[in-house]
């Protein structure tokens, strides 16, 4: 599949999608000059080689990849399939993003989430989705990306507490004792890296991530029932989470439901 939004609107908005893709057979790729938009994608099925002026690696299924405009970049199949999902954008807003996010040229991490969030961004663009609410979804896979590449860079202690949150979310027992005794480091520790480093402590971090991927269930299944959503995000009382999900979002799950779902 493969969509290319034509919309007016679209070059007010902050962050917006110019092409998007999904289970489309990638084939040989050469930009000595980059590309005229930023690029997102995923490895859905098989692997690809990409060249880059850092040089060459081979990513399999799951990997999810950021090719910033004008980067020069070469990608082809590694063997007999390479099915990708992707995101073209750009927006006036998106090169303050890159800066705060000190984003290099080319970058990569390996996100099941990440390959859904794209493969469910296309479907909704199929859908003729407006312009506002693929703007939205392309900033929540923005901001995950980079959440996620950015801890290749971080203290390895706080990568690994980040990583045990993202396995075990949805466990309503989760405390920051087990993030912190599993990330190898004493509690204080553990507060004092989140502090410095994402400017949150770690039962907000843990928060925002369960909102997130409440978020991104909501949208896969829009029948679901919210209580439901809820405890598979880690929540055991369906009530507080209405309430934390409206303390970050500004809205109730049904209103947020209503607005993007398709």
């Amino acid at each position: 599949m493969f969509l290319y939004i034509d919309d007016s609107r679209c070059d007010l908005l902050p962050f917006y999608v110019m092409t998007l893709g999904s289970d489309y057979d990638q084939t040989r790729v050469s930009r000595p000059e980059g590309y005229i938009a930023h690029h997102i994608f995923c490895v859905e099925k098989g692997s690809g080689v990409f060249e880059t002026p850092r040089g060459k690696v081979t990513l399999e299924e799951g990997s999810v990849i950021f090719m910033r405009k004008g980067y020069p970049t070469c990608y082809y199949p590694a063997g007999e399939e390479f099915k990708v999902g992707f995101i073209t954008f750009d927006g006036e807003s998106v090169d303050r993003l890159l800066d705060y996010y000190r984003a290099e040229g080319f970058l990569y991490c390996k996100s099941e989430t990440l390959v859904s969030m794209i493969g469910h961004c296309a479907r909704v663009g199929s859908k003729n989705a407006t312009p506002d609410t693929l703007s939205h979804m392309l900033y929540e896979i923005l901001a995950h990306f980079f959440a996620r590449t950015k801890g290749s860079r971080e203290t390895p202690s706080l990568a690994r507490a980040k990583n045990y949150v993202e396995q075990y979310y949805y466990d309503a027992e989760l405390s920051v004792a087990e993030i912190a005794r599993n990330a190898g480091i004493s509690q204080s520790l553990l507060f004092r890296l989140f502090r410095e480093e994402e400017h949150v402590t770690p039962v907000d971090y843990l928060r925002r991530f369960r909102i997130r991927r409440a978020k991104q269930l909501l949208l896969q299944n829009p029948g679901a029932r919210i209580s439901d959503v809820a405890t598979r995000c880690g929540f055991s009382d369906s009530s507080y989470f209405c309430k934390v999900f409206r303390d970050l979002t500004d809205m109730t799950p049904k209103e947020f439901l209503a607005t993007y779902a398709f």
